[in-house]
């Protein structure tokens, strides 16, 4: 039985020929053509306009944005078509996927459909529980007694999620 690398060769054999992959060190990045270029570790030729997501016309699914001077892996398609399979230090991580978006860097986590974010959504939540007042018989009730414990929840939040 041939192997799974094997198998995925001989489906893109046909009009495009083997694939084969190189690695090698990124020398810049153009986030807004979704591009990167590196200089493969072999001494060949410089690669430029290696691909950020896997098709040039839509920027949905996996992107990964590597850090210059990172290692990256580059896959081609064809004879002058790469894309980065396998990054060492990246800048940042996205998904996309329709209207949902994960966004993943040193800073936190954004996580967002359409025009909602949950950090927002979360923050929001917190903030209408901190003025939580409910009416009784004597009138309305101060803030909850654990107001502050509400407040270490929304500092903690600011240190995982991104709006």
């Amino acid at each position: 039985m041939a192997n799974t690398g094997d198998l995925i060769q001989e489906l893109f054999r046909g009009q495009q020929g083997p694939l084969h992959s190189l690695a090698g060190e990124v020398i810049s990045v153009d986030e807004s053509s979704g591009t990167c270029d590196v200089r493969p570790f072999d001494g060949s030729a410089e690669v430029l306009g290696v691909r950020l997501y896997a098709s040039p016309t839509s920027h949905q699914g996996l992107k990964q944005v590597p850090r210059v001077g990172s290692v990256v892996v580059v896959t081609f398609l064809n004879q002058v078509t790469g894309f980065v399979s396998l990054v060492s230090e990246p800048e940042h991580v996205s998904v996309i996927l329709g209207t949902t978006e994960v966004f993943v860097d040193n800073n936190g986590v954004r996580v967002k459909r359409g025009n909602e974010d949950l950090f927002s959504i979360i923050n929001d939540l917190l903030t209408e529980i901190l003025a939580l007042t409910v009416t009784t018989g004597v009138g309305p009730s101060g803030t909850p007694i654990n107001a502050v414990n509400f407040g270490k929840i929304k500092v903690r939040l600011n240190t995982l999620l991104m709006s």
